[in-house]
């Protein structure tokens, strides 16, 4: 039945479905700051990602959000996207540097949620140097502070070339980590890689099968080893003919990481089911 013609918009038909909606899906977290508190995590969650940030799309659902909070509840996902907006003048400043071109999200670590990651100690030296670059920029625009760089966050963008044959691709840091090793050797056993990364041998072995499934490395076990070697391919058609994607990699092995992967995911199904009806 359609609504009255003289029916304010605060007692629509459609108003009211997009309230009960909001309330069952707050109700599911048990109260409106448990909602905030998990809406924290999946923004950070999507605002540190190459694959997935778009801070116009975000900024159009916080204001939606803003239409069912009290004044201020929503303040620290403001403050969120004001760091990607400030990040991006930097990003621009930075580009005039000579060096290898860096994005970064600087943020506001009290008003962010604790991003959980694993450790990436270093880059190799060319991409250090871009950071360092980066940096200058950084305090050029904010002098009185300073970078502490999250090396395990975000994705670096590689081109694979074997031959006559190149690959573009974006690839988490955790996992490039293991293909910059191959800058200092051509085989690693698994036990060399996760002492050398500082991870569980069981993360070491599945970052070199992922490699391996990109055609870029062969498992062997030579004569007289006691174990198996992860090398470069010498064949450039297992790079060109290679499947798989980044974001298919999933490790971590770590209790308080898989948790909040678990929360982000349900969030993300109940936000999609209701976005359109904030």
């Amino acid at each position: 039945m359609p609504d009255p013609i003289d029916a304010s918009p605060g007692e629509s038909g459609r108003f009211r479905q997009a309230a009960d909606v909001f309330n069952m899906l707050v109700s599911v977290y048990g109260s409106k700051e448990m909602f905030v508190k998990e809406y924290r995590q999946l923004l950070a969650e999507r605002l540190t990602s190459s694959n997935t940030k778009d801070p116009i799309f975000e900024r159009r659902y916080l204001d939606l959000l803003k239409l069912r909070f009290n004044e201020g509840e929503l303040q620290q996902c403001e403050v969120m996207l004001k760091d990607i907006r400030d990040s991006q003048k930097i990003d621009r400043t930075a580009l005039g540097k000579k060096c290898i071109p860096v994005s970064a999200c600087v943020i506001s670590s009290h008003f962010w949620p604790k991003i959980v990651s694993e450790t990436v100690s270093e880059f190799p030296a060319a991409l250090e140097e871009a950071l360092i670059e980066y940096e200058k920029a950084f305090m050029d625009h904010k002098e009185s502070r300073k970078l502490h760089w999250m090396r395990a966050i975000g994705c670096v963008e590689v081109t694979l070339k074997l031959g006559e044959v190149e690959v573009d691709k974006v690839v988490p840091n955790p996992i490039a980590a293991v293909l910059y090793l191959y800058l200092e050797k051509e085989s690693w056993t698994v036990a060399e890689v996760a002492e050398k990364l500082s991870i569980s041998k069981g993360v070491a072995r599945r970052r070199l099968e992922w490699w391996r499934t990109q055609g870029l490395l062969t498992q062997n076990l030579p004569t007289g080893a006691t174990a198996e070697e992860w090398t470069l391919v010498n064949n450039p058609s297992l790079l060109a003919t290679s499947r798989g994607a980044a974001d298919e990699e999933s490790d971590e092995d770590e209790g308080a990481i898989e948790e909040t992967a678990d929360a982000i995911d349900a969030l993300e199904q109940y936000w999609s089911y209701t976005k359109n009806f904030i």
